[in-house]
């Protein structure tokens, strides 16, 4: 799925590793330091020969890209507060299909959010 959403966002060349962690949303919220312990190890074992930077994805880690740069020696790029800077300067790619058929698209969003991604 991330993938394939980085594919339609015009970014698939870029993708170089996706690495996830064992502990839902739900736990890592609960315990915030086992989360930055959790997300470090991730953060590390994403730091593979032609990765540059690294993005914190999902909007329940928001703000942990901040308090785990200490711990991981690429920049960590905390995808929530990036997604809202780019749709706020107007920077958002258009979509474009996967190879699949696959393409992310604006759908039951406030109106104000679709304003905004209709206006890129």
């Amino acid at each position: 799925m991330l993938r394939r959403l980085a594919v339609s966002l015009g970014h698939g060349e870029r993708l170089r590793h996706i690495e996830t962690v064992a502990p839902t949303g739900a736990q890592l919220q609960a315990d915030p330091e086992g989360a930055l312990r959790h997300l470090a190890e991730a953060c590390r074992a994403a730091a593979r020969p032609g990765v540059a930077a690294i993005v914190i994805g999902g909007a329940g880690l928001a703000g942990y890209a901040e308090a785990l740069q200490a711990r991981v020696d690429l920049p960590l790029i905390d995808s929530a507060h990036a997604g809202l800077k780019v749709l706020l300067d107007g920077a958002a790619p258009p979509p474009q299909r996967a190879s699949d058929g696959f393409v992310a698209e604006w759908s039951a969003v406030s109106p104000g959010m679709a304003r905004i991604g209709s206006a890129s």
